[in-house]
């Protein structure tokens, strides 16, 4: 248990209604503002790269917390990673997001990377321990590819297989997680 000042409570929830905020204006106002995906395909694509930027940034100033995840005997203060957001929860919705964004963009732009970065971004955010993140990754994820097999099965079926077969691998792991 965490003893959290009021300051800090007061922070967090200033940036949970921040964040809310913005959520609902980006993905529930902002599409019917514009008259074609083209226009906010770039700030998807512009969150996506945030996220990547920010598992660099944790690979490259945060190696003591992997060697301390990999087993080797490492005294550090805070063993979790939170890359340059202020805390892990910040950290992995911040992932979280990035894979919302990947997915509005797998509608209009179907292309198979993005499932591969989907599940960076999810395996990143285990690693960041934010249980949110990692409920909501796994129910979203699974669902998502479920959603997208059965608009494709008779038009794509190779595609539409692929999809399966990581739906399958994902429901494992949300299994494997409960």
């Amino acid at each position: 248990v965490q003893n959290i000042t009021q300051p800090e409570k007061i922070k967090f929830i200033v940036s949970f209604t921040a964040v809310c905020a913005f959520l609902y204006v980006f993905f529930g106002i902002a599409p019917k503002c514009f008259k074609s995906e083209k226009k906010i395909l770039p700030f998807l694509y512009l969150i996506v790269l945030i996220g990547l930027a920010a598992i660099i940034y944790s690979l490259i100033k945060e190696q003591d917390v992997y060697r301390y995840y990999m087993g080797e005997a490492i005294s550090i203060p805070n063993p979790h990673i939170q890359s340059f957001y202020f805390n892990r929860n910040g950290f992995g919705l911040g992932l979280l997001v990035a894979i919302f964004c990947l997915a509005y963009i797998q509608i209009y732009r179907p292309r198979i990377y993005n499932y591969l970065f989907m599940v960076i971004f999810l395996f990143f955010i285990c690693l960041s321990l934010c249980k949110t993140g990692i409920v909501l990754g796994f129910l979203f994820v699974p669902s998502f590819i479920l959603y997208k097999f059965i608009i494709n099965i008779k038009s794509r079926p190779v595609y539409s297989s692929i999809c399966l077969v990581i739906f399958v691998l994902a429901a494992g792991g949300l299994v494997f997680l409960i």
